[in-house]
């Protein structure tokens, strides 16, 4: 079968984060790592750019490990998915942040197109969020509105700092609007 090893990683996916809802909404996390495959697809990524995507909440999120990763999916899209996992939460939030955001200054375009479709998703979840629940939507984050949106607009930065095509400037336009929230 032509794409029986997405279809593992979906099924991987959905069993490693089964019951796992996202902070804001409630919905279940699932809903936004099939956002982030979506958006790759969109932009014709290949198969281990698309399965980073699906999992790239895994280490983080979840018991299961990297190697578990690497032995399922292939080396490639271990250090994909190493590359999206943050550093350990021992570290307050702004250090994870800061972390990632150097982690993508000079990343492959590749580990960047997976971070720009996560991040994308994020934003565009945060802005339809915020339609209904506004500031209070930002109680759920472990930082208040202004260290949110001074995220986005950083990694934003990191994610397409040397870098061009479309998943790029489709990234700058969201981060834009998420900007907006700062009037």
């Amino acid at each position: 079968m032509k794409h029986e090893r997405l279809m593992k990683a979906i099924n991987y996916m959905a069993k490693c984060h089964e019951g796992q809802i996202r902070k804001t909404n409630g919905l279940p996390k699932s809903i936004h790592l099939f956002g982030v495959a979506s958006i790759l697809l969109k932009h014709d990524y290949d198969e281990d750019i698309v399965i980073a995507g699906l999992l790239h909440d895994v280490i983080e999120d979840t018991d299961h490990t990297i190697e578990e990763i690497e032995t399922l999916f292939g080396t490639k899209v271990k250090e994909y998915v190493l590359l999206e996992t943050e550093i350990d939460k021992k570290y307050s939030w702004k250090e994870r942040k800061d972390a990632q955001i150097n982690s993508f200054m000079n990343a492959s375009k590749e580990s960047k197109a997976i971070a720009a479709a996560d991040k994308m998703h994020n934003m565009l979840s945060l802005l339809e969020d915020y339609q209904t629940l506004n500031d209070s939507m930002f109680d759920s984050f472990n930082a208040n509105k202004q260290d949110v949106l001074w995220y986005y607009r950083e990694i934003t930065k990191a994610i397409t700092n040397n870098v061009e095509g479309p998943i790029f400037d489709e990234l700058k336009e969201i981060a834009k609007e998420v900007e907006k929230l700062n009037d």
